[in-house]
């Protein structure tokens, strides 16, 4: 699904972090939000969100006041804990890094919609991908901040020496070079056909010592809940919400959908369409988002995950997962060592 420009928005706390940035800078923060149309109650509201373009134009007006093209990478420096509430507390109990970019996968649209992000084992390394949706993009800054953070939060669980194979950024390739050289202690690859970093093997799939899966689940309730009130259009939000409630009962159509958020089947998807979706690709994505989630449980078998994605047969299920993923669910397990 494409989002709505209306709709594309990132968490408050982006904005809390960029206003301690510039303060540490001898800045006024605040001035300087108002100066790009927001006010206190962005900062009041710890689960506030904020359209993209409004953080686009603090990120320009931020850029200007400091004089600093790198400055997204200053502003990781000041991403605590709790900046991503329940997600930074889950992120730091998982069990591996493995299982930290797997949640941060499941529960990026909680920190921005206006991206998607993939994590994928290749042959000899692991690649975290940040893919833009089309429509307006987030400023270089923002990006120069995301990708920075990550790799932050993997220092601060892996240790100090923990860096990647490799760095691509869209942006292009800045006159001085050595904020990101610090950081990412690798040659960045600038003006690159997407934005990513490589990972080893070995250091993503360790155990970590702050494991602590129960406290890691107890705050994969919270996400849950306020991952069902992010949404890049609130029509398509409730159809989603809908098929999750329907689906383990067989695949719901359009018209039982309709009826459940009380429209008319062609006033739905005609309001859908406008939205740029549909309702088919929505109830794909919503059992493309399940079936991941249900195969990296070793618990559930073949036949219940077939059964609670609404399929009516295993080859069906199979079928969609090739689609999706490029290989079967028994082989997608193998590669993920599900059950091992």
């Amino acid at each position: 699904m494409k989002a709505s420009s209306a709709h594309v928005s990132s968490l408050g706390s982006w904005v809390r972090t960029i206003k301690l940035a510039l303060d540490a800078q001898g800045l006024d923060g605040m001035a300087l939000l108002q100066q790009a149309g927001m006010d206190a109650d962005v900062l009041a509201d710890p689960n506030g969100r904020v359209p993209l373009a409004a953080t686009t134009r603090l990120w320009e007006i931020a850029i200007d006041a400091t004089a600093d093209p790198a400055f997204g990478l200053t502003v990781s420096n000041f991403v605590q804990q709790t900046t991503f509430h329940a997600l930074g507390y889950s992120l730091i109990a998982s069990k591996s890094l493995k299982d930290v970019f797997e949640r941060l996968v499941r529960y990026f649209h909680i920190v921005s919609n206006a991206a998607d992000v993939k994590f994928e084992r290749l042959e000899n390394c692991y690649r975290f991908r940040i893919l833009q949706l089309g429509g307006e993009q987030p400023a270089f800054a923002a990006q120069d901040a995301l990708l920075a953070t990550n790799l932050r939060m993997c220092r601060s669980l892996a240790g100090r020496e923990f860096s990647p194979l490799a760095v691509r950024l869209l942006r292009p390739r800045p006159q001085e070079r050595k904020a990101y050289e610090e950081i990412f202690r690798v040659e960045v690859e600038f003006s690159a056909e997407e934005m990513s970093m490589d990972f080893a093997i070995d250091a993503i799939e360790q155990t970590l010592l702050t494991a602590n899966e129960e406290l890691a689940q107890h705050n994969e309730a919270i996400l849950e809940r306020l991952l069902a009130g992010v949404s890049r259009d609130p029509l398509s939000q409730k159809v989603h919400l809908c098929l999750l409630e329907l689906l383990s009962n067989g695949e719901p159509s359009h018209e039982q959908v309709a009826k459940r958020i009380n429209m008319s089947s062609r006033n739905m998807q005609r309001k859908l369409s406008e939205s740029g979706t549909s309702y088919t690709a929505i109830l794909d994505d919503t059992r493309k988002q399940l079936g991941l989630n249900y195969l990296q449980d070793a618990d559930y078998t073949m036949s219940e995950i077939t059964y609670l994605l609404g399929f009516s047969d295993t080859s069906s299920f199979s079928r969609a997962c090739k689609r999706w993923l490029g290989m079967s669910p028994s082989a997608y397990r193998n590669a993920q060592g599900v059950g091992k």
